[in-house]
């Protein structure tokens, strides 16, 4: 349903998504509908200064942002044409459950994350579909991942080590769990979650 949305929009392959989400399942539907775009993922943190989210934004120049109400609130005037994923439910689009038929290149951009700009200025570094695939491809089969894996996602989803979690659950058909970060800094909470998971990134 969003990646038809997102193209109904006029996005295109090269065309930069952005997502500014708390952590939850909105990453998860934001990232899989981009992906099925064929589009990129460009995730910002509504965690990160106003100073260094409008740096990113000017340099990646993203066509929209997927994000919700609260942190459209807070950075409206920084956010391109934002919108939620409640919004996209609410169009004509929402009943449409197929796959969209998108070509692309094994050289068009997935997904761009910015570095954390030790230097004073964040850099993106882009990363080819091909190589992605490759990558989640390779993780899932040197750590032998299957249907009964249940995957513990910890990293903040800005950071390119998320995709780790996040894709190869859905490519080995396991199971994914994704805490609130107050959770995460709960060493309660944490502790409980890593019981229930077989593989965990730290």
């Amino acid at each position: 349903q969003t990646a038809h949305w997102l193209l109904a929009k006029g996005i295109n392959p090269e065309d930069r998504v952005a997502v500014c989400l708390k952590p939850g399942l909105e990453i998860v539907i934001a990232l899989l509908a981009i992906q099925k775009a064929g589009a990129v993922y460009l995730p910002i943190s509504p965690e990160y200064p106003i100073a260094r989210i409008q740096r990113i934004v000017d340099d990646a120049q993203p066509k929209l942002t997927i994000s919700q109400d609260e942190i459209i609130n807070n950075f409206q005037k920084i956010l391109v044409s934002p919108v939620t994923l409640e919004q996209i439910c609410q169009s004509s689009y929402s009943s449409i459950w197929d796959n969209p038929l998108v070509e692309t290149s094994d050289y068009n951009t997935a997904y761009i994350f910015y570095t954390s700009g030790t230097t004073g200025v964040p850099k993106g570094i882009t990363i080819s579909q091909k190589s992605f695939s490759y990558y989640i491809c390779a993780a899932k089969d040197c750590f032998s991942l299957s249907q009964q894996d249940t995957a513990l996602t910890i990293a903040k989803y800005s950071f390119s080590i998320s995709l780790f979690d996040l894709m190869t659950s859905f490519c080995s058909g396991g199971r994914l769990i994704i805490l609130p970060r107050e959770e995460i800094m709960d060493f309660g909470s944490l502790a409980m979650a890593i019981e229930r998971a077989t593989v965990v990134h730290i």
